[in-house]
């Protein structure tokens, strides 16, 4: 599994020193990322209310891996000394 998203990911284009961490940005994760965010936001903006509490229960899940995986396909972060690979890895 991990080495499919980190196919996803593509390669590190963009890294952002921020006290004493990098936030490393990726170049294809990014549009992936953006657009299973803005589905898992769309798919969050629906009435569940009326669903049994299994699916209320599998509804939750649902929306919380898509928002970690929009979030873990766009970027990582990781200490400064640690390099992008092994950063991504991290998380995944």
């Amino acid at each position: 599994m991990s080495l499919l998203l980190r196919r996803l990911r593509g390669e590190p284009f963009l890294q952002i020193p921020s006290h004493g961490q990098m936030l490393t940005c990726y170049r294809q994760g990014m549009l992936l990322g953006l657009v299973l965010l803005v589905v898992s936001f769309a798919l969050a903006q629906l009435p569940f209310e009326s669903l049994a509490l299994p699916w209320q229960i599998a509804y939750g899940l649902v929306l919380g891996v898509g928002f970690y995986l929009g979030a873990a396909l766009m970027a990582s972060r990781a200490p400064s000394s640690l390099p992008p690979e092994l950063a991504a890895t991290r998380w995944l």
